[in-house]
């Protein structure tokens, strides 16, 4: 665990980090006919298959009276997206394409780990700081709960903060400080 003076951390869940290129691609804009040699139907990848951490329940022996104390994390597979086009090969066979931009993600370096990194200590927090975390969340279009912005955590804003961490490719569960940049509040 990091050691700096005046500076709390916890394990956090790292997603998989990605970086996205773009292909141009000849897209056939008519009905495809395999008759015609200048037209191939290819699949390209969008996202390959990755893993997630979610939240399960766990063993029903389990003793406690709070249903969240029996809660475990699982490692889960999330299949890959693709999506099929008709390929002009040729593009002085036909005028009805269209050039298209195509996303391909290639993966950097793979999550479902954790990993120590830099919280908010218990001292900085208070309700007007949780408002605040409320407050960007809903102001990004994330539903912190049907009380809104009333400076406590509950189950919704929790879930809002882990939706936001997750399309941000940010780490997860925690109020690191690189959500809080992201979120644009500082301590």
């Amino acid at each position: 665990m990091p050691v700096e003076s005046g500076k709390c951390f916890a394990k956090c869940i790292m997603q998989d980090q990605y970086e996205t290129t773009y292909t141009s691609l000849p897209v056939y804009q008519g009905k495809y006919d395999e008759t015609k040699d200048y037209l191939d139907k290819v699949v390209k990848v969008i996202t390959p298959e990755t893993t997630k951490w979610e939240k399960r329940k766990a063993d029903r022996n389990c003793l406690s009276s709070d249903p969240d104390e029996c809660l475990v994390w699982c490692l889960i597979k999330v299949p890959g997206k693709s999506k099929e086009y008709v390929i002009v090969t040729d593009t002085t066979a036909t005028k009805n394409y269209e050039l298209i931009s195509h996303p391909i993600k290639k993966l950097v370096k793979a999550g479902g780990y954790t990993d120590w990194n830099q919280v908010v200590c218990d001292s900085d927090i208070t309700p007007e700081f949780y408002k605040r975390v409320q407050d960007s969340l809903s102001e990004k279009g994330y539903d912190v709960g049907i009380e809104g912005s009333n400076g406590k955590i509950g189950p919704e804003s929790k879930e809002a903060m882990m939706k936001f961490q997750r399309e941000n490719v940010l780490p997860i569960g925690q109020l690191d400080i690189e959500t809080l940049e992201a979120l644009g509040i500082s301590i």
